[in-house]
């Protein structure tokens, strides 16, 4: 043990005071929170010359359910309503509505039928020469949903919460030459599963992908800096001197669990900012029962497990390339294909995983060890993962990294260290088909 520990207290100071740490760990969150602003800011502008003009006339309401909107007239309002940036204007009727559009008093209006908590359907209309733009339909729903939060039926407040998908609709009808209906249906929220809650599982992945990034830049820094400082020490042969008085298990332990604790130092660092988030907002999570989204219940220690998992081997996978990288050559080969294979997993596990966390696919790559840290715990914002496949899942990635502490070790005490002659992927293949060829050929031509 003490052995292991000397070794983790040189490599922990190697690298912590190393000046390309101090400028990883301080700049990278510099960048995540300027990147965000300034990329923001540019989507902002491309999308206000994009849309339509915002157009200062109000908003008109025709409530036909005679209770999403009865809670209103009943705290004697009146029919206009000021909110931010935007006006309100409530109708009885559908006729009154379609008057007012005509002569120019509103810029549309949106009409909630009886059937509205049964369907979803909603109808809105609008001059075709000035429709409104994304901007005042956000504002209308956020206020809608703000002002019937605690009054209405749930299932009425459910409706609104969850959203609508929009199809625009061009009217031909006599009288109606200058209009544009627009047909808005909302999801029925009772035919949905409860883990796939708009709310709950948008903003659990949110949470979740923000980890698995952090985990991730974590992972990819340290492992380069695990590879720099193997195949350093393997060129200049201080392995071997280490090994006559450190034994292989205790150099590869020590190693490991000393870019472990840089790891940990780097994500002290990055999670910062978010911690301060976090706990700010929590304060009024905690307080709100309807902001309780924002912190939605995961299972973050099985997220732990995963995520430090998957940190343990690339550690080992960047040790063993940094020790192939002297005898060869084939430590960046084998690098970058498992490097290609994370990066396919997350861009899967965030793109296409979270409509179909059920699939064969989703089930195989919560399997795989290299792309599990990443594929697992996506899968269990969206849906309820089998505690069979969870189980297997943990002990394939541990075992691998088990196994793969073994394999280094023996990698170390062979001394693969020396000048062996560079390696060649496809002569190393063309040679195996070979060997395998000939023994074939053999076996036939036997008497």
């Amino acid at each position: 043990m003490n052995r292991i520990w000397l070794v983790f207290r040189h490599t922990y100071w190697e690298h912590v005071r190393r000046p390309g740490f101090y400028l990883v760990i301080f700049l990278f969150p510099a960048l995540v929170v300027i990147a965000p602003i300034v990329l923001g800011f540019l989507f902002l502008q491309i999308v206000r010359m994009v849309i339509p003009p915002t157009s200062d006339l109000p908003i008109g309401l025709v409530d036909e359910t005679g209770d999403l909107l009865a809670h209103l007239a009943e705290d004697g309002q009146g029919p206009l309503y000021q909110t931010n940036n935007l006006r309100v204007w409530q109708f009885e009727t559908q006729l009154e509505a379609e008057m007012a559009l005509r002569a120019g008093h509103i810029q549309a209006y949106v009409r909630f039928p009886e059937s509205f908590g049964r369907t979803g359907e909603m109808f809105g209309r609008y001059r075709a020469e000035t429709p409104p733009n994304i901007f005042v339909q956000l504002r209308l729903f956020n206020w809608l949903e703000a002002q019937t939060r605690g009054e209405v039926d749930e299932q009425y407040l459910a409706r609104l919460r969850e959203g609508t998908e929009i199809v625009h609709i061009q009217v031909q009808s006599p009288g109606a030459e200058n209009g544009t209906e627009t047909t808005a249906v909302s999801p029925d929220p009772t035919t949905e599963a409860p883990a796939t809650n708009a709310a709950a599982a948008s903003s659990g992945f949110g949470l979740v992908v923000m980890v698995l990034y952090l985990g991730r830049m974590m992972s990819i820094f340290t492992s380069g800096f695990m590879y720099e400082s193997v195949r350093g020490e393997a060129k200049n042969r201080t392995i071997e001197i280490l090994l006559t008085s450190v034994p292989a298990s205790s150099f590869v332990g020590g190693k490991i669990l000393g870019m472990l604790a840089v790891g940990i130092t780097q994500l002290a660092v990055f999670s910062i900012l978010p911690a301060i988030f976090f706990l700010w907002v929590g304060q009024f999570a905690s307080r709100d029962p309807n902001l309780s989204f924002l912190l939605p219940d995961l299972p973050w220690g099985l997220f732990l497990l995963f995520i430090a998992g998957g940190y343990v081997l690339d550690q080992i996978v960047a040790a063993g390339t940094g020790l192939l990288r002297i005898s060869g050559g084939a430590g960046p080969q084998v690098a970058n294909l498992l490097g290609w294979l994370g990066m396919i997993g997350l861009i899967y596990a965030i793109t296409l995983l979270p409509d179909n966390p059920d699939t064969p696919l989703a089930v195989a790559a919560s399997l795989i060890p290299f792309v599990s840290p990443i594929a697992l715990p996506m899968r269990l914002v969206f849906t309820e993962v089998p505690l069979w496949q969870t189980a297997v899942s943990a002990l394939l990635l541990w075992g691998s990294s088990v196994y793969g502490v073994w394999l280094l070790s023996r990698l170390v005490q062979r001394n693969l260290v020396g000048y062996a002659d560079r390696f060649k992927l496809w002569q190393w293949v063309r040679e195996k088909w070979r060997g395998l060829w000939l023994s074939r050929s053999q076996v036939g031509t036997r008497p």
